[in-house]
């Protein structure tokens, strides 16, 4: 099949992890995907290596935010032209469109071609972007929300609890499909040799090892994991946390293991490659998430349990469609200090339970949560569109055929 995957993101961070999982995984299907979008494909696949900020960013950062909220609806004939010029080489059988606000041109070129089109939501930007910055124009964010996922033939989002935000604003129920985000079990080996890591970090075998990866932002709650972390200490004495990753909060991170007194407990990697990830998190015994929101599929927490360990995570309906509490991980209050402590505490002592829902946590995302099978279902899904378009046209030509 011959698939445009169309994008509107700078295609860095998590956002980038996903668009190229999902393109590889395709073309690993056998699938021919072209990448439209104003981020080369080059930039997407090698992020770092960009010699520059992306020209988008660039204008999101010297324009007014009001402006920059109409460049992105003048954006939809920007996205539409890529997509049609796109298209006269390609000649597309479907289009795959990554959601971001006001973003109508996909689907609009789509039905220009007489192709599916598929639309990915990661997050209700509508809502969200109220909590981020200032929205200029609230209803007029919202009713493109609307408009566009009921336009598109299929919308995939990555949690339950995110489709019943967008049928509660307005989707219609029958249109999404929930599909949470994957693995590449390759890249996640289970058998992963860790000493490198042990040594670097001066990790002793009888170390019990509590794991954290991602950005540290103050809605992360990480400041919560270290007042928690010091109460465990006197549990058991070698006891250690890891934070890897970087992020705007880390000084204040660093002097507050100090004035906990844990600063010789707890080691700050910084930012890893990602091919190292899967080295890291196997040091973890207990890989903890302190904190996510509502509507996402962390694949933080898919990729811990990926690599065997007993996750522990706030008991909210989007995690619980991955984990099934004391089977594949942990749960605790969210934001309840004395629920995590109190978990941590049984984790920590009790070795064979954490090993035990590690192994089925693993056997879980490796049999029903890679990437490959959310491309297979991708697949089946415009298949379907494209039978159900044909049947279609047979039934018009038998109605006009039976009329004359």
């Amino acid at each position: 099949m011959r698939i445009i995957y169309h994008h509107r993101t700078l295609g860095d961070g998590a956002e980038g992890i996903h668009i190229r999982e999902m393109v590889n995984a395709l073309r690993k299907l056998g699938n021919d995907i072209k990448l439209v979008s104003l981020v080369t494909e080059r930039e997407l696949i090698h992020p770092d290596r960009r010699s520059a900020k992306p020209k988008w960013l660039w204008v999101k950062q010297l324009l007014p935010s009001a402006l920059f909220e109409v460049l992105e609806i003048i954006y939809n004939v920007i996205g539409y032209w890529l997509i049609i010029k796109a298209s006269k080489k390609f000649h597309p059988d479907a289009v795959y469109d990554r959601y971001v606000s006001y973003n109508y041109s996909a689907i609009w070129a789509s039905r220009k071609l007489g192709i599916p089109c598929i639309l990915e939501v990661n997050s209700p930007y509508a809502t969200q972007r109220k909590i981020w910055e200032k929205v200029y124009f609230p209803k007029l964010i919202q009713w493109f929300e609307t408009k566009i996922t009921n336009s598109a033939d299929k919308v995939i989002v990555v949690s339950s609890a995110l489709k019943k935000h967008l049928v509660e604003h307005g989707t219609f129920p029958g249109k999404i499909i929930v599909m949470p985000n994957g693995v590449d079990p390759d890249k996640f080996d289970l058998h992963v040799s860790v000493e490198k890591f042990r040594n670097k970090y001066c990790l002793s075998a009888k170390d019990t090892v509590l794991g954290f990866v991602g950005v540290f932002r103050k809605w992360h709650n990480i400041e919560m994991l270290l007042e928690v972390f010091q109460k465990l200490k006197p549990v058991k004495r070698s006891l250690k946390m890891i934070f890897v990753g970087d992020g705007e909060i880390q000084m204040e991170l660093e002097e507050q293991a100090r004035s906990l007194g844990v600063e010789g407990s707890v080691i700050f990697t910084g930012r890893i490659p990602h091919k190292d990830m899967a080295g890291h998190i196997a040091l973890f015994d207990i890989a903890i998430s302190p904190h996510v929101t509502y509507y996402s599929c962390p694949m933080k927490i898919l990729e811990y349990m990926a690599m065997g360990k007993c996750v522990l995570a706030p008991d909210m309906q989007n995690i619980r469609d991955l984990i099934q509490p004391g089977e594949t991980g942990y749960l605790f209050k969210p934001k309840d200090k004395e629920d995590l402590l109190k978990k941590l505490k049984y984790l920590i002592t009790h070795r064979e339970e954490r090993e035990r829902v590690g192994r089925a946590a693993a056997e879980k995302i490796r049999n029903n949560y890679t990437w490959e099978k959310n491309a297979e279902q991708v697949v089946q899904l415009f298949l379907d569109l494209i039978q159900q378009k044909n049947q279609k046209l047979v039934d018009t030509v038998k109605i006009i055929h039976n009329k004359t």
